[in-house]
């Protein structure tokens, strides 16, 4: 489809089974808008993140984990958690970085994505993303 943009990051061997990578954070990005993202078009970005890609990793790999999910149109993201055993995505919060349903923008926000992300990597190192 000629404008969308999908990619996934794995940060190294985090979670194997039988000696495969499996996805922890998945990304669904769209081209900006000329305007801010009104909430017709962020729920259009989760919905694909959670069928398209998280749902279908899922039913691939098998439920093995919590996955966390970004949706970004533009540089603004909103960030996402599907546990383990559930179908549908939450929006991910973080003490003392990101609220619930915030929006944060992928430039100005910088110091806070990484934080929130170096958070992620400490708890799927630590396996804690099993529940």
């Amino acid at each position: 489809m000629p404008g969308r943009i999908s990619w996934r990051i794995i940060s190294g061997p985090l979670i194997t089974l039988n000696n495969g990578f499996h996805e922890v954070i998945v990304v669904e990005a769209k081209k900006p808008t000329g305007r801010a993202p009104t909430e017709h078009k962020w729920n259009g970005v989760r919905q694909q993140l959670q069928k398209d890609n998280m749902l279908a990793f899922r039913k691939r790999l098998g439920n093995i984990h919590t996955m966390y999910g970004v949706a970004a149109v533009g540089s603004r993201a909103r960030f996402y958690v599907l546990f383990m055993n559930q179908n549908v995505l939450v929006s991910d919060t973080e003490e003392g970085i990101l609220a619930n349903d915030e929006v944060v923008d992928l430039c100005d926000d910088e110091q806070n994505i990484h934080l929130l992300l170096e958070a992620k990597l400490a708890r799927i190192n630590n396996r804690q993303n099993n529940n």
